[in-house]
């Protein structure tokens, strides 16, 4: 039909839907490969993109549509192309966690594919930042052998290895620690002066932590001063500020900026375990540079649980005795935030 009638034929196959996707497109993302391979026969263009910049190959993929990904680098379809989100083939077969070894044939004996491997999205993510954030531990092995570089950046500075020790993907930090290249990126600051281990101790994985400190990570303060420390303090993770304290007893009394320790990070944030944990650890009771002690930041907050860890601790009568400008002392401050605290002290 389309022989004998030309312009009827280039009419169909430049029809496209509200998306801007073309027959082509809706064909490669249900797998209906018959259908891609007559409309390719056709003519219609391998490389047409929808209104998101998206060729049916990188739509494809998208979709987890294996088949035709595979049918499609077989008939040429081009690999360099990027949708709106710059992200390339490579970006979406990672995300999508496709299995790479069924189209690395097709992929891969293409003379430019090395190209992919530091292509950056909109975000400034190249495919190793999502293979390392989703800890897909054999598809980060293959771009490292394959030369991806493990010290890209983002947009906000940040390494795969960044993104490995904040999701707790604790082979994937192994594996990158385990590069060459490792010293290079072990104590690289984001663009809040984060490094790995500010990351990790953040979210409480402690097995990284450990990992990290025995690469050779270092206690470097974020741009706001504060350490590993204090950001495992401020989310209450006891098991990491356990952990840290065993080796690096001298951070208990790290200042921030604002002159924060530790210890007035976990009581502002209410965590009544990490407090008691400090007060063993031999805390000191400094002001931060608006004149609070960690009492009169529990007291402030209304941390009621915070307030009765410190009242049953054997220094109780020490943070007590604190000279207390807003209150005069903190048991008025008790008395007028917390009065139930006071009954039970």
């Amino acid at each position: 039909m389309f022989d004998s009638q030309p312009d009827l034929k280039k009419k169909v196959l430049g029809i496209r839907d509200i998306q801007g996707m073309t027959l082509l497109h809706r064909a490669a993302m249900f797998d209906h490969i018959d259908v891609c391979a007559y409309l390719l026969e056709a003519g219609i263009d391998i490389d047409v993109c929808d209104n998101n910049k998206r060729t049916a190959l990188l739509l494809a993929a998208t979709e987890c549509s294996l088949q035709s990904v595979r049918y499609l680098l077989s008939c040429g379809a081009s690999i360099l192309l990027r949708d709106i989100y710059d992200r390339n083939l490579l970006h979406y077969i990672i995300i999508k966690q496709l299995n790479v070894k069924e189209i690395a044939e097709q992929l891969f004996s293409r003379h430019n594919y090395h190209l992919l491997f530091d292509q950056r999205d909109r975000d400034g993510f190249c495919p190793v930042h999502y293979a390392s954030k989703d800890g897909q531990l054999s598809i980060l092995q293959f771009l490292i052998k394959m030369g991806a570089e493990i010290g890209n950046k983002t947009n906000q500075r940040q390494s795969p290895l960044h993104f490995a020790a904040q999701y707790g993907r604790y082979n994937t930090c192994k594996q990158l620690l385990d590069t060459t290249d490792f010293k290079r990126i072990i104590n690289e600051q984001d663009h809040l002066g984060q490094t790995p281990l500010h990351l990790s101790s953040q979210n409480g994985h402690t097995n990284i932590v450990e990992l990290l400190l025995h690469r050779g990570a270092l206690f470097i303060k974020t741009y706001d001063g504060n350490s590993p420390l204090h950001e495992a303090a401020a989310n209450g993770h006891i098991n990491t500020i356990r952990s840290i304290l065993q080796t690096h007893s001298h951070l208990v009394n790290v200042q921030n900026l604002d002159g924060q320790t530790p210890l007035h990070r976990a009581s502002y944030n209410g965590h009544p375990d990490c407090v008691t944990l400090l007060l063993y650890s031999k805390a000191e009771f400094l002001k931060d540079r608006h004149g609070d002690t960690f009492v009169d930041l529990a007291i402030e907050q209304k941390q009621k649980d915070v307030c009765l860890a410190i009242i049953a601790h054997d220094r109780w009568k020490e943070a007590f005795d604190l000279p207390c400008p807003k209150y005069r002392t903190p048991l008025l401050g008790l008395i007028e935030h917390l009065p139930e605290c006071v009954s039970v002290g």
